[in-house]
C-alpha cells in the first residue's frame, strides 16, 4: 500500500509540474497541445477501427451460424445424428445430408476459432457455440473424414485445445 501512495504522490507532482510548465510557456503549451491532438486522433481512429472490425467479425459469424441453423430447422435430424445411425433405413439420403452438414459445421467452428484468436472479445459469445456444436458432431469428426488438415485435427482432435476437455468444460 505504501508503494501505491508513493507512486500516486509522484504522479501528482509530475502532473503539477507538467501543468506549471504548460502555463508558464505559451509556445511550449502550443507545441505540446499541437503534438497531443494528432496522437489522440490516431488513438481514437485505431480504437474505432478495431471496434468496427469486431462488429464485422461478429456479424459475419452470426450470419453464417443463422444459415446453418436454418438448415437444421428444415431438417431436424441434422442436429440429431444419433437418430440417423440408429435407423438403417434412414442412413442413405439423411446420412449424405448429415455428412455435408457436419463438414459445414466443422469448417464454421474452425472459422470461429481463427477469429477468436485475432479478436479475443468474441470468445465469450462464440466459444459456447464451439462447445455445443462440437459435442453434437464430435462422433462424426472422430472418424477423421478426408478434407481436413493435420493442423485441424491438432486443434479439434481429442487432445487439442478445442478437443474433449474444451467441449466438456464449463465456460
Amino acid at each position: 500500500m505504501e508503494y501505491a501512495l508513493t507512486a500516486f504522490e509522484w504522479l501528482r507532482d509530475l502532473g503539477g509540474d507538467f501543468w506549471c510548465l504548460l502555463s508558464s510557456e505559451p509556445a511550449t503549451s502550443a507545441a505540446v497541445i499541437g503534438a497531443a491532438v494528432p496522437i489522440l486522433a490516431l488513438w481514437h481512429a485505431a480504437r474505432s477501427f478495431r471496434k468496427s472490425v469486431n462488429n464485422i467479425n461478429y456479424t459475419e459469424l452470426d450470419g453464417m451460424y443463422l444459415e446453418l441453423l436454418k438448415m437444421a430447422l428444415d431438417r431436424p435430424y441434422l442436429r440429431q445424428p444419433e437418430s440417423i445411425y440408429r435407423n438403417p433405413q434412414l442412413a442413405t439420403n439423411q446420412q449424405r445430408e448429415y455428412d455435408t452438414y457436419a463438414r459445414m459445421i466443422w469448417n464454421f467452428l474452425e472459422t470461429i476459432a481463427d477469429r477468436c484468436l485475432v479478436d479475443r472479445s468474441l470468445q465469450d459469445t462464440w466459444y459456447p457455440v464451439i462447445q455445443d456444436e462440437g459435442l453434437i458432431h464430435r462422433e462424426w469428426i472422430r472418424k477423421e473424414p478426408r478434407g481436413f488438415s493435420r493442423d485441424f485435427f491438432k486443434r479439434f482432435g481429442p487432445d487439442g485445445p478445442f478437443g474433449d476437455d474444451f467441449l466438456t468444460r464449463k465456460i
